[in-house]
Parts: C-alpha cells; sequence; structure tokens
C-alpha cells in the first residue's frame, strides 16, 4: 500500500476540487470522481448569552 499525503494550509478561501488517481502494476487506471471543498477562513462572530 502507497500513500501520499498533502497538506494545504495556505488555500484562499473558495471552492477547490481535487480528484484522486490510482494505477494498478497491470496498468489500470481508475479515480475518486471530482471531489469539492469549500474554505471558509472567516471566524464566526462572538456568542450572544441570555439569561433564562
Amino acid at each position: 500500500v502507497n500513500r501520499l499525503y498533502a497538506n494545504f494550509t495556505s488555500l484562499a478561501d473558495g471552492e477547490w476540487n481535487y480528484t484522486v488517481y490510482t494505477q494498478d502494476l497491470a496498468g489500470n487506471v481508475n479515480d475518486t470522481g471530482t471531489r469539492f471543498v469549500t474554505t471558509d477562513t472567516t471566524p464566526p462572530g462572538a456568542p450572544t448569552l441570555t439569561s433564562p
């Protein structure tokens, strides 16, 4: 089993897509299909606390 890790920590906000391909020793190729990821680095606002 081979593994490849990629760390994308500096992506700009927006929608990104990727496809992973693999090939076996017989030359057969397969892919995962395109996957979509949305990045949003805007922090959430402060919570509003109310008493009962």
